[in-house]
């Protein structure tokens, strides 16, 4: 008996480690479950991966709003345009485009704010002498013609520092308009710009009493040029120091529709001035 119970014993024992139920991994993991979350030392993997949704990271991306220092753009949150001094942004680059009249360019007034002055709209006045094909003129049936006046007249005390209106180099007058008067214009300094805003177009300050720079130097805009002053045709004791000042444009204009039968590149600068004036903004 005793043995036939050791024979029943030692079958059912072989039994079970021969065909018995698997045992559990370790860890508590059965085969084919979902792996545990990543601790938070390790990368999240790119991508998604196969056959599954993204397996979720142990911390919450950080949302990404607005960077601090740009604002999103769009429909009704576009850029403010940079303010420009000028009417439009920019001088007119072609004659089709000119307003004969009223057109303004982006210039700095040539007086300084602490300096005394006083201006009136005195273009196209009638002035003595003959009138040169870069002049303003009216023509009489006789066949003669009155010079015009080309410009501004700034009147200040004599002395008084003139300032550059714009960025540009200074020219010497009789390469650009012939035949040149000096004694007409006395000293005088011409300075084409190189502004984005009115490249091309010229300032000409006329009846200087001292000129500070030289034809082929750059000016800056605010740079100190010369001196206000009583030369060429202002030399009479009657005339108050002045300066004459004139805006040129890089192309002909044709005045006929203000009755003018010639094109000249003078154009008003008062509207210019009026807009630079420090005393009247």
């Amino acid at each position: 008996m005793v043995a036939m119970l050791a024979v029943v014993v030692l079958i059912a024992v072989s039994g079970n480690l021969a065909g018995g139920p698997a045992s559990t991994p370790p860890g508590n993991l059965r085969v084919g479950s979902a792996p545990s979350p990543r601790s938070s030392t390790q990368a999240a993997p790119r991508g998604t991966p196969e056959g599954g949704t993204r397996a979720p990271a142990s911390e919450p991306p950080p949302s990404r709003g607005p960077s601090p220092t740009r604002e999103p753009i769009g429909p009704t949150n576009s850029p403010s345009p940079q303010p420009t001094p000028t009417l439009g942004g920019g001088a007119p680059t072609g004659p089709a485009e000119f307003d004969l009249e009223e057109q303004q360019i982006s210039i700095g007034f040539p007086l300084r704010p602490d300096t005394r002055y006083h201006y009136r709209n005195n273009f196209l006045d009638a002035r003595e002498g003959s009138p040169d094909d870069y002049n303003h003129a009216r023509s009489h049936e006789d066949g003669t013609a009155t010079r015009l006046h080309d410009g501004t007249d700034i009147y200040a005390r004599h002395g008084a520092p003139l300032i550059a209106p714009f960025d540009g180099m200074v020219i010497d007058a009789r390469t650009r308009w012939q035949p040149w008067e000096p004694a007409r214009y006395g000293n005088t300094v011409v300075i084409v710009s190189d502004e984005a805003v009115s490249a091309g177009y010229v300032a000409l300050f006329a009846h200087m009493d001292e000129v500070w720079v030289d034809p082929g130097t750059h000016v800056t805009r605010g740079q100190v040029i010369g001196a206000v002053g009583r030369t060429g045709n202002a030399e009479a004791q009657s005339v108050r120091p002045h300066l004459h000042f004139e805006l040129r444009a890089p192309f002909l204009l044709d005045w006929s529709p203000l009755g003018e039968d010639r094109a000249v590149d003078a154009f008003n600068p008062y509207p210019s001035l009026v807009a630079a004036d420090p005393k009247r903004t």
